[in-house]
């Protein structure tokens, strides 16, 4: 699967309330840069562990903001 590089310069973004740690925010803007990527592709360009962002991004699909198909997120549509 191929990553992409997020949309940086988009500044449509609004953060979800229910996002109140640094880390999910980060990760959630993050995604809704790319249409899909891989959670080390996450981990590796936000220069955080693998293992801090699993739960970010178990915490996203809890509150249904990204899906997750194995190691593949993908932002939900809103």
């Amino acid at each position: 699967m191929a990553s992409h590089s997020p949309n940086l310069g988009r500044a449509d973004v609004d953060v979800p309330r229910e996002l109140d740690s640094p880390g999910a925010k980060l990760v959630y803007l993050y995604l809704c840069g790319v249409e899909q990527t891989r959670i080390d592709d996450i981990a590796r360009s936000l220069d955080i562990p693998q293992l801090s962002v699993v739960p970010v991004i178990d915490h996203l699909v809890a509150c249904e903001l990204v899906e997750r198909t194995g190691d593949a997120v993908a932002p939900v549509p809103r």
